[in-house]
């Protein structure tokens, strides 16, 4: 059965890109279910897949926030948000092959040390900068929420993601 799974974790500081840091500041969002979900996708079509029918796809997309530092050109600045962004898909991409990897370390397993060697399980990291800013007010600060990951887990025959098929949850404090 394929389904598909989405959550934006959010309310990164200006400049920060690092996922695990934003995690140990944000208590209550390194505790949400989604990320356990997101671990347990990945662990499931990687090591509990004797078959090989359950595949995993998971895109991670960075975003930041406009950043009109005066005497930046806007080639200049549209570079730096995208870098930015990029960076952070990419810190949260990394953090899930790490804690794929403590999972399977505590289980026995081989350890992946980068994703190529992930059979079941592709993914992906992109930036788009401030090209998706917020268009409507949110509770939080705009600019915090502007600089966010949004997470899209996708599977073929994956329980950990057929339970909590086309949910969508914004992970803030």
């Amino acid at each position: 059965m394929k389904a598909r799974y989405y959550f934006v974790v959010s309310a990164y500081v200006d400049g920060e890109t690092d996922f695990a840091t934003l995690l140990a500041r944000r208590p209550l969002t390194a505790n949400a279910p989604e990320l356990g979900w997101l671990v347990d996708a990945a662990y499931e079509a990687q090591y509990e897949n004797p078959d090989g029918t359950k595949k995993c796809s998971i895109l991670f997309v960075g975003h930041s926030d406009r950043n009109d530092t005066a005497g930046v050109s806007p080639s200049d600045r549209v570079r730096s948000e995208h870098e930015r962004s990029k960076e952070r898909a990419e810190s949260a991409r990394t953090w899930l092959l790490d804690r794929l990897n403590d999972r399977a370390q505590a289980a026995g397993q081989v350890l992946n040390l980068e994703w190529l060697e992930v059979d079941s399980v592709v993914a992906f990291a992109v930036g788009v900068g401030a090209s998706q800013l917020a268009k409507e007010p949110v509770a939080m600060n705009d600019r915090l929420f502007n600089r966010r990951i949004y997470i899209v887990l996708e599977g073929l025959n994956v329980a950990a993601i057929t339970a909590h098929d086309h949910h969508v949850n914004e992970l803030t404090d």
